[in-house]
């Protein structure tokens, strides 16, 4: 299953949802705050809920500082997979049909 993961498309979506994550986070925290209120940081503020899951929603009562990050850095490399292999079953599919 992992030998056929394009690492192109794999570190590149890690990379961009890492920080995407940490941009929503801290537009997050000052939104949460009351530090701003404009569309990006409302955004932000629903975004980091998307980009949080699954260790967040599924594990949110353990969650201290170091399993906070390491969790959202997890929910990276996951979400990266899933994307990853996703995209890859749907070219699969469209080359088998004669596109």
């Amino acid at each position: 299953m992992f030998e056929k993961v394009n690492k192109f498309w794999f570190y590149g979506l890690c990379g961009t949802l890492m920080i995407l994550t940490f941009l929503s986070l801290f537009g997050a925290a000052i939104y949460d705050e009351g530090m701003g209120d404009n569309l990006f940081l409302r955004v932000s503020y629903w975004a980091f809920h998307l980009f949080r899951f699954p260790t967040h929603v599924f594990w949110e009562g353990s969650m201290n500082s170091t399993g906070f990050f390491g969790g959202l850095i997890f929910n990276c490399f996951f979400n990266a997979f899933v994307i990853e292999r996703i995209v890859s079953v749907i070219r699969t599919s469209k080359k088998g049909i004669g596109y």
